[in-house]
C-alpha cells in the first residue's frame, strides 16, 4: 500500500545513498560540533530509525499506543546514544544508517491505513515521515562538508 510519504522517504533515502557514495573516510570523522562528527550522526539516524522500527513493530503485535517522549528525555537518549556511537567504525555507522532506512522505510510503506490513521492522529509526524528526520541531518553533514 503506498502512503502520501513514501516518495519523500524513497527519495531521502537515495539521498543518503548519493551521500554515502562520497564519503571518504576523512568525511566521516569530520567534526560537527558538540561533539558529533558524520559517523555518530549517522549513528544516530540508525538508531532512531531503528527506535521507530520497534515501536512500529509493539503496535502491530499489540495495538497502537501513544507514546510522548518529553525533549528532555529525547535529549538525554540522544547524550547516551552519542558516547556508545563514538565506538562504531565510520564505515560500519554509514551501513547502518543505510541498512535501517530502508527497513523502516519498507515496513512504513506496508502499513495499514488503520495504523497509518492512528499514529497520524496521535501527532506523531516523523514516526511515518522519516524523511523529515533524515534531511534534516543530512543537510547539516552537506553543510559541514561544503565548508571543508
Amino acid at each position: 500500500m503506498a502512503h502520501d510519504f513514501a516518495q519523500e522517504n524513497e527519495a531521502s533515502r537515495g539521498e543518503l545513498r548519493a551521500l554515502a557514495a562520497s564519503l571518504r573516510d576523512e568525511d566521516l570523522a569530520r567534526d560537527l560540533g558538540n561533539g558529533w562528527t558524520v559517523s555518530t550522526v549517522l549513528c544516530h539516524l540508525a538508531f532512531w530509525d531503528r527506535v521507530v522500527l520497534c515501536r512500529i513493530a509493539n503496535w502491530q503485535r499489540s495495538g497502537f499506543e501513544r507514546v510522548h517522549l518529553a525533549q528532555q528525555t529525547v535529549n538525554a537518549i540522544n547524550e547516551a546514544a552519542l558516547e556508545l556511537s563514538r565506538s562504531v567504525p565510520g564505515r560500519e555507522a554509514l551501513r547502518m544508517a543505510l541498512e535501517r532506512a530502508e527497513e523502516i522505510d519498507a515496513l512504513v510503506e506496508r502499513l495499514s491505513a488503520g495504523l497509518v490513521d492512528q499514529i497520524d492522529a496521535s501527532g506523531s509526524v516523523r514516526t511515518l515521515r522519516r524523511y523529515l528526520h533524515r534531511r534534516e541531518h543530512l543537510r547539516r553533514i552537506t553543510e559541514a562538508l561544503g565548508s571543508a
